[in-house]
């Protein structure tokens, strides 16, 4: 009815007096429902060269939308200039060729054809423009999108992070080549430069992928293409061809956000792109039908910055283990940088959403659960031994220190797991995952441009299971972005709302705040349950992080004024696997250093000297 609306009731007019229902309209209107369902074979049927009909109604489907089109009577005249035999029709449409920002993209348009009457039957008098205005035989009909103009994604400061470029792309035609090996072998040494993946086995496993047809081995930035053109023009089979492509400013940025971004960034040029309808013939020489513009988009500004971006990637870039740094801004929640080195990367985003034991650096969020339960306070004193059993569990203290009798803020400055142990036991059993999810640890993260996990701290059930969580170990997970989430909201009070691709309006919010887009994870408390941070307990255990640099575990890196952390060993899945952290917080930034399987902290550590040595200065 509504397309009806659209294009018009059927009129039906006849030189002779026609019957109350003639068969040439029930030949039509059959006709055009199998067309607005779709069934090329069906509607082909109804016309007088059926494979024919069918053959141009499915190209047209197939270039346009088989499932879009919605086809009506508009007019219908028996008889007149077709002869009593005859009947000329015109047919209303309305084309649905995909969604869009901006709506459905909708082609209206309308065309004219015959029906004849063969005995007691009408059949169509079959052209292909009865389907499309104007298509003739030998013609093709074209859709093609219309993307805005490309628009850019910058760092909070304006800086380009990535620009849509001409590319290189490098085919290789398996039949034109010397032989598979002579072009591996060719190939290796220019392009691994680029890209170290790309070994000889690499791009033989490449080759032998396609089946004997052409395949695109790399693609290559215009300037590193420029050094390697005659090289490469001089291997039999290779070719080269240009290809837009969304790319880093420079090829060293580096980053698991890119990805993400540059998914929204293809979806929202997808959505925002007008269209043409073309007719080509036979010579390839095209004639718009219709078209529409689509919606000129602005660039995409995020909270990355790329100085602390390009710091975190230079701190971890040599590191022999798979390491990454996230930082973020704890006055507004701006995700400013996720680094992940070559080791890493081999592994997928772990800095976003691999789920590690944190070891001693959860003790920042012990240390405060038991303040906050009355338990303990900075210059209390405390034991330190070496080991002990606490409950069932055996705890050892990393390093050979065992400072004997000591304030509680030493004893965390040490990463004393033996103390935070003994602690534990007087913990609540809700105690440690409520001081968790208050950090953010345990809650699910609705960030645009981003896919995060932060960890999970069960409730404990027992006190060695207590004990276990208390020094980040047992069933206590979180991501490096976890982590630097806790930062953020040690360093702010509460927790942040992450932000990578920068609002349009609009303060930063806390997730406490019942208007965030955030949620708790299951099992959890809702979000705007989650209470600010106790003032007096926060500064004091940010107090009790300044001397873990100062003369603590993370004591080198005491050149650095106003940095606060906490360091952290932890056993991996393998009894022979020890993973080392960091977590800091200097001035408005936040972060959190992982290094995998690296047996101490001390990578962790100096990863994060490497950092901020250069932001500081």
């Amino acid at each position: 009815m509504l397309l009806a609306a659209v294009l018009g009731a059927t009129a039906l007019i006849g030189c002779e007096a026609p019957p109350a229902r003639p068969d040439a309209l029930d030949t039509l209107r059959a006709f055009t429902d199998a067309l607005s369902e779709g069934d090329a074979a069906l509607a082909a049927g109804y016309t007088d060269s059926p494979e024919r009909a069918r053959d141009d109604i499915d190209r047209v489907f197939t270039a346009l939308n088989r499932d879009g089109a919605e086809f009506v009577v508009q007019a219908l005249t028996v008889g007149g200039s077709a002869g009593r035999n005859g009947a000329d029709f015109t047919l209303g449409a309305v084309w649905n060729l995909g969604g869009s920002a901006y709506g459905p993209r909708e082609w209206v348009f309308s065309t004219n054809g015959t029906a004849v009457r063969e005995g007691q039957n009408w059949q169509i008098a079959w052209r292909p423009d009865i389907l499309v205005p104007g298509l003739q035989e030998g013609e093709q009909v074209r859709f093609r999108p219309q993307p805005p103009d490309p628009p850019e994604i910058r760092d909070r400061a304006g800086q380009t992070v990535m620009a849509q470029q001409t590319v290189k792309m490098i085919t290789v035609d398996p039949a034109h080549v010397t032989s598979p090996g002579a072009a591996a072998d060719a190939l290796e040494p220019l392009l691994r430069p680029f890209d170290a993946r790309l070994t000889r086995a690499k791009i033989l496993d490449t080759l032998s992928s396609g089946r004997g047809n052409p395949v695109a081995v790399t693609a290559l930035r215009a300037d590193d293409y420029a050094g390697i053109q005659g090289q490469l023009a001089a291997i039999p089979g290779v070719t080269v061809s240009d290809q837009a492509r969304l790319l880093t400013a420079t090829r060293a940025l580096s980053s698991p956000v890119f990805g993400v971004l540059r998914d929204s960034w293809e979806e929202r040029q997808e959505e925002s792109a007008g269209w043409t309808v073309e007719l080509v013939d036979v010579g390839g020489s095209a004639t718009v039908l219709a078209s529409e513009p689509g919606i000129p988009l602005s660039d995409v500004k995020t909270e990355l910055d790329l100085e602390v971006q390009m710091a975190a990637q230079d701190a971890i870039v040599d590191v022999a283990e798979p390491a990454v740094i996230v930082a973020l801004k704890p006055s507004s929640g701006a995700v400013l940088a996720v680094a992940q080195n070559e080791a890493a990367n081999e592994f997928g985003p772990i800095a976003l959403t691999g789920l590690f034991p944190p070891g001693a650096a959860f003790t920042a969020i012990t240390a405060l659960a038991a303040m906050t339960e009355g338990l303990i306070m900075p210059d209390e004193t405390v034991l330190c031994p070496e080991e002990g059993i606490y409950e069932e569990r055996r705890v050892a203290n990393p390093g050979e220190e065992t400072p004997g009798e000591v304030p509680f803020s030493s004893a965390f400055a040490r990463s004393c797991n033996t103390t935070l142990a003994q602690i534990a036991l007087g913990l609540s059993n809700e105690a440690l995952h409520d001081m968790a999810l208050r950090l953010g640890i345990g809650l699910d993260l609705e960030t645009p441009g981003l896919t995060t996990l932060t960890g999970s701290v069960p409730f404990s059930e027992s006190g060695t299971e207590r004990v276990e969580a208390s020094i980040g170990q047992g069933d206590v997970l979180t991501s490096p972005f976890g982590m630097a989430l806790v930062a953020a909201s040690i360093a702010r009070g509460s927790v942040p709302e992450p932000v990578l691709v920068a609002p349009t309006n609009g303060a930063a919010r806390d997730v406490s705040s019942p208007s965030a887009t955030t949620e708790a994870a299951e099992g959890a408390e809702g979000v705007e349950e989650l209470l600010p941070l106790d003032l007096a307990l926060t500064n004091a255990l940010k107090r009790m992080m300044r001397e873990v640099v100062t003369e603590g575990s993370a004591a080198e890196l005491g050149d650095l004024p106003g940095l606060i952390g906490a360091v952290g060993t932890a056993e991996g899945d393998k009894s022979d696997e020890m993973h080392g952290w960091f977590i800091g917080i200097d001035g408005d930034l936040a972060f959190a250093v992982f290094v995998g399987e690296a047996g101490t902290a001390h990578a962790a550590v100096d990863s994060a000297g490497r950092f901020l040595r250069p932001l500081q200065n």
